[in-house]
């Protein structure tokens, strides 16, 4: 019989049993203690740092090459490749713990929802109850709920606990792919952020008291989209199809159900009669987001041609040229959420956002919330390397000239350890900068479109609303010679389907559009591959000043 022991989890000064030898990344997802992992958990990603003071496993060689001798020395281990073997104490730390908590974002889509700026009527309203909207982002969970009357109430957002499987569909779908046991392990992780969004949103909108039970018998009504495969997830389907040639989804149309007919959704605090809608789907890789992004922009009444771009780990583009609609997926990782980047976090209080550097090549960065920094987010990490291209510090094939670019000294960030940039997260911006340019380049071709008729450009997701054009154009995400308007829109996915969830005549619409979409596979284009490869090289943008 394994031997149990004991262990101090702080900040949250919680005492968790374990048994000996048991991984501690395994003890914080029992615990329901949250902690970024982005790799499935074989240590490559280096996210889930924490603090060990008890008898642990001899430090691995990956421990080693991610956090360096001066951490070690410290105590720093990481949480994936960690045992416990004794009683003790785990920190941890700030740089870990904020990756867990909700971005400070709020986006064009709150003002959106909030004001019902929505082209379709409304749903009749009911006597009493409330009802939710869910974004299941491939690396964060939004939420939103609404009164009856459709009134938004509260919303927030989450890590996306999936994403300790991997950090990007095709990893996840490697975990899961002729293990059954694994799906039901991401399955219940999914389930364990959406009881998180629905029990915050309840209690942000009617206080503690009244909001922990609120999910009962009184929450009617939830809307779901996400990509095919968190879609899937969602619905128990194992969609290990999806990455398999001919890569045909199991589902595509959109769902109604009652949640006591999705199993493990009453477990996440539903009431079992509480009625499910999820989005449409397209194809594999364009699922209902993409769906409900084209809706709540109305991309698909554009009169002229205009793409819809969502700058999200799973990178959907949806174009349409005289209401012909062809869509694809970049898939680009989770770069622009501010992961698998060194000093990469999620856009909370205390992420360096922008930084300039002057003509004597002094730093100056931004910091949300005023403080210390602790880390940079995606609109940071394309700020830097748009500057770097503009003050000559950067090499065309994205290598830094110095070696590495020091943004804050040690003295000056909130952890004590220095801020930098590496060529290593220059070249995890680099592919996927490539993939959405590239990308727009195969759409404009398979719709007869050059870069100059492109007229509008929607910039979806949290990212994409606080990314400047300027810099966006300056690493080359957006191609250089494209003089489109560019409108941030916020989380669209998010808005699209609060319109679905509060208008019926939103849900149809988004059944009928989907029929429509065509699906533009890149790999298939002989012309790709050097676009692609094109698409890779950084060159100096003038920018309009």
């Amino acid at each position: 019989m394994q031997e149990t022991i004991r262990l101090l989890i702080n900040p949250c000064s919680k005492v968790v049993k374990a048994k000996k030898g048991d991984a501690l990344i395994d003890v914080f997802v029992s615990a329901g203690i949250e902690i970024p992992v982005l790799c499935n958990k074989n240590g490559s990603c280096g996210k889930c740092r924490v603090v060990v003071k008890a008898d642990a496993n001899p430090v691995s060689e990956i421990e080693r090459l991610s956090l360096g001798d001066a951490l070690l020395q410290k105590g720093y281990r990481l949480a994936c490749r960690t045992e416990v073997w004794g009683d003790g104490e785990v920190t941890v730390p700030v740089e870990s713990s904020e990756e867990a908590l909700e971005s400070i974002y709020s986006g064009d889509e709150i003002q959106v929802i909030k004001n019902k700026r929505f082209n379709y009527p409304l749903r009749p309203q009911v006597a009493s109850g409330y009802s939710a909207a869910l974004d299941l982002g491939t690396t964060t969970i939004t939420g939103y709920l609404f009164d009856s009357n459709g009134n938004l109430l509260s919303y927030c957002s989450c890590f996306n606990p999936t994403t300790l499987y991997g950090g990007d569909v095709m990893t996840r779908m490697t975990y899961i792919q002729g293990k059954p046991e694994n799906f039901l392990h991401l399955r219940s992780s999914l389930f364990t952020g959406i009881k998180k969004i629905l029990s915050s949103l309840c209690i942000r909108a009617l206080g503690f008291e009244r909001g922990i039970d609120i999910q009962d018998e009184c929450l009617q009504r939830i809307a779901v989209c996400g990509n095919t495969f968190m879609q899937h997830v969602f619905l128990g389907l194992n969609p290990v199809e999806i990455g398999l040639f001919p890569h045909r989804p199991l589902l595509k149309d959109s769902v109604k159900a009652k949640a006591g007919d999705i199993s493990g959704l009453v477990n996440a605090g539903v009431f079992e009669q509480t009625e499910v809608l999820v989005a449409p789907a397209v194809d594999s890789f364009i699922g209902g987001d993409a769906v409900c992004g084209a809706i709540a922009t109305m991309l698909h009444k554009s009169s002229e041609p205009a793409i819809m771009i969502d700058l999200g780990t799973n990178g959907e583009m949806v174009l349409n040229n005289n209401g012909h609609l062809f869509a694809a997926s970049a898939s680009a990782g989770p770069a622009f959420e501010g992961y698998q980047i060194s000093a990469g976090m999620r856009a909370t209080v205390g992420a360096i956002n922008s930084i300039n550097i002057d003509e004597d090549h002094t730093v100056h960065y931004n910091v949300i919330g005023g403080i210390k920094p602790k880390g940079i987010c995606g609109t940071g990490i394309v700020s830097s390397i748009a500057e770097l291209i503009r003050t000559d510090l950067l090499t065309e094939t994205g290598h830094i000239k110095k070696g590495h670019f020091c943004i804050v000294p040690e003295g000056e960030s909130f952890t004590g350890s220095a801020i930098v940039l590496t060529d290593k997260d220059v070249e995890v911006v680099q592919k996927a900068k490539a993939a959405f340019s590239s990308g727009i380049f195969s759409l404009l071709r398979t719709a007869g479109l050059g870069l100059q008729d492109l007229k509008r450009i929607y910039l979806a997701g949290a990212f994409g609303s606080r990314a400047s054009k300027d810099d966006l154009k300056g690493i080359g995400l957006i191609p250089y010679e494209i003089n489109a308007e560019v409108i941030p829109s916020g989380n669209s996915a998010g808005a699209g389907i609060a319109m679905l969830l509060l208008s019926e005549s939103a849900e149809n619409e988004a059944i009928d559009l989907a029929r429509k979409i065509n699906v533009v596979e890149f790999v298939l284009q002989k012309e790709f591959e050097d676009e692609y490869l094109n698409a890779l090289f950084f060159k100096k943008y003038a920018r309009n000043i």
